[in-house]
């Protein structure tokens, strides 16, 4: 049985530069010198789910999107993998997270924003 990952799980796949990239574009407060401390990656993806599934600022990014953005979550939802030229939007809005930390090619929409 397949457990599906939580977006913590999924945002572990991230690199911190992408972890950074995610929090600029959504416009959430990165903290000062998380890096320096030895669970500042956890720290920040704490904070980040926090404000990634908060309704008001995931509306805000679903608002923002193209129709064939939209059309794309939903198609991913249902297992169709994400054209490429619309994964960088969508992935540094941390709409769509890798499905595995060593490749991207495989993509997963968060429940949250399901």
């Amino acid at each position: 049985m397949n457990s599906v990952p939580t977006h913590f799980q999924l945002l572990t796949h991230c690199t911190d530069a992408e972890l950074e990239s995610i929090c600029e574009r959504r416009h959430i407060t990165i903290p000062i010198r998380w890096k320096e401390r030895p669970d500042g990656s956890k720290s920040l993806i704490k904070s980040m789910i926090y404000h990634l599934e908060d309704h008001h600022h995931l509306s805000s990014a679903l608002a923002s999107l193209q129709e064939s953005e939209l059309l794309t979550l939903k198609r991913l939802t249902e297992g169709q993998q994400p054209p490429a030229r619309l994964v960088t939007n969508l992935f540094s809005l941390g709409l769509i997270l890798p499905s595995n930390p060593e490749y991207r090619d495989s993509w997963v929409v968060p429940d949250r924003v399901k």
